[in-house]
């Protein structure tokens, strides 16, 4: 990820490993210097963009998404309702 998209302006990236096993999220930005740091967590936490005012993803819902059954057929698909109150938005799951 160092090389790939930091030289071409990227600001923030996020890796996230959903293997049960070694369910871990890591975290790469510039630093003041304009060298790419990278931080790592083994517990889902809240994300933030950043230079992206407003843009979350929180770490229950990340939890819900990456631990739904990838095996379900298409008929079997459950959509992802906005976990915000008043959102009553679906979103369906591909």
């Amino acid at each position: 990820m160092r090389n790939e998209y930091f030289q071409h302006g990227v600001q923030l990236g996020w890796l996230i490993d959903p293997r049960p096993d070694f369910q871990r999220m890591y975290e790469y930005y510039l630093d003041e210097n304009g060298d790419v740091q990278c931080s790592d967590n083994t517990e889902w936490r809240d994300l933030d963009g950043g230079d992206l005012p407003g843009f979350k993803i929180r770490g229950p819902v990340l939890e819900m998404v990456l631990n739904q059954d990838s095996g379900s057929s298409s008929e079997d698909e459950v959509d992802l309702v906005c976990p915000y109150p008043r959102c009553n938005k679906r979103f369906p799951i591909t």
